[in-house]
């Protein structure tokens, strides 16, 4: 790059340098509405990236401005009018000034307490993307990699935390790196306040009432295969700015990274009864049985419970919540046991087990329609009423994204109102 040297008096290098420090600040102040933004908030950084905005080798010109740059930020946020700082207590002087009475020396004690929690949420939450990155990887330098910066930075961004809350996070002495007992509980509040950070564009979103965006939805294996296709592409002709991740994981899974909010919704069997998890019910699925000419039950119209107890019944692998609903019909216990193991999560090999003779099996009747000609008519129907599964959304009592949520359990709801016709059902509970 060339550079050139330009001499100035006096009176042009004062406007000159008056035009930059201008144009400078509004820039400054101008960028300040992207952390506000969920891009904006995922990059915020702690002590470790306020050092690396300094230029790796000495550079005069780049000390000033990263200086400037954090003089700036600091007073914008010295005049925020929170307690403990600057413009809380001009706000008091204010509210004095205008009724004439002084807050009580109480109410002043406790304004300046939650200020004070306040200013330490800031902190966790602006070295809270770090640390969640870290116990999420266990692992410093894919940590580092995860939010942008080197893995010095981050390592110092963390110690620094560490100091200012005199306890450890992190311990290092463990492969792979571990939480210590207060970390645990440190970085579970870490994701609560980044999770309730993006009420902000939320808030914004649902008001206007947008449906777009990115939006993480979890589906049990049991449900992925035979609903997935049935409403995906629906929902992406209707919602054309709705960016849709879509991962197939176990319930467990699902509640787990719903409580961290790395995921905005689930799919799965229900009811679940967790605390912080809501359910709004889709549809109700009975429960098909696959029985095969080699079995006795071929002959059957209708299958009842006590049919089952005396039958080689295929079950999936356990962590199925599907496996624990077919155990609950009849509370099967295999008065005949079976001379093999199975751990298979696929109701195809299921029912190739059947099918070689090896026994019954059950399976959910959007499954079974997928079933070829030759293969339905060995499904039977229970006597009603019919044992059924519950799939609902889940999603958190916090409710982010929630206009997201509803419009696509209306639209899939909508759907699958043609695929199953039921009458006479009873819910089987997955747990």
């Amino acid at each position: 790059i060339e550079t050139i040297n330009i001499k100035l008096g006096l009176v042009d290098s004062i406007k000159q340098g008056f035009d930059y420090g201008y144009w400078t600040l509004y820039e400054y102040v101008a960028g300040f509405s992207f952390i506000f933004t969920k891009k904006g908030a995922q990059q915020l950084g702690g002590f470790g990236t306020i050092g690396n905005l300094f230029p790796a080798k000495w550079d005069w010109k780049g000390f000033w401005l990263s200086t400037a740059l954090i003089s700036i930020i600091l007073a914008f946020m010295n005049v925020l009018p929170i307690p403990a700082l600057d413009g809380g207590h001009v706000m008091f002087l204010v509210y004095e000034m205008i009724t004439g009475k002084r807050p009580s020396d109480k109410f002043m004690e406790v304004s300046t307490m939650i200020g004070f929690f306040l200013l330490i949420a800031l902190v966790l939450y602006a070295n809270g993307n770090g640390c969640i990155a870290v116990a999420e990887h266990r692992n410093f330098t894919t940590a580092a990699q995860h939010v942008h910066v080197t893995q010095p930075t981050l390592s110092m961004q963390i110690q620094k935390l560490e100091l200012e809350l005199d306890h450890k996070i992190f311990d290092r002495t463990q492969k792979p790196i571990g939480l210590t007992a207060v970390g645990e509980k440190i970085i579970q509040q870490a994701h609560l306040i980044v999770a309730e950070s993006d009420r902000i564009q939320d808030v914004i979103q649902q008001e206007k009432g947008l449906i777009g965006g990115s939006f993480k939805l979890g589906i049990i294996p049991t449900v992925m295969s035979s609903l997935l296709p049935l409403f995906l592409q629906t929902v992406l002709k209707v919602y054309p700015k709705l960016v849709l991740e879509i991962e197939e994981m176990p319930t467990k899974q699902i509640i787990e990274h719903l409580e961290k909010g790395t995921l905005d919704a689930g799919i799965a069997a229900t009811p679940l009864d967790y605390e912080h998890i809501l359910e709004k019910p889709l549809y109700y699925e009975p429960f098909m049985v696959y029985v095969p000419k080699h079995s006795k039950l071929n002959i059957e119209k209708n299958i009842t419970p006590d049919m089952l107890k005396t039958e080689q019944v295929l079950l999936l692998q356990d962590g199925h919540c599907f496996r624990n609903s077919a155990l609950n019909i009849c509370k099967i216990k295999h008065e005949i046991p079976l001379t093999f193991e199975i751990k298979s999560g696929s109701f195809e090999t299921l029912v190739q087990l059947a099918e070689e003779g090896l026994g019954i099996t059950l399976l959910p009747y959007l499954h079974a329609r997928k079933l070829n000609e030759l293969q339905q008519r060995n499904l039977k129907s229970f006597e009603a009423p019919e044992p059924a599964r519950e799939v609902s959304m889940v999603y958190h009592q916090r409710k982010l994204k929630l206009h997201i949520i509803e419009a696509l359990h209306d639209k899939i709801r909508a759907i699958i109102r043609g695929a199953i016709v039921y009458e006479d059902i009873k819910i089987i509970s997955p747990k």
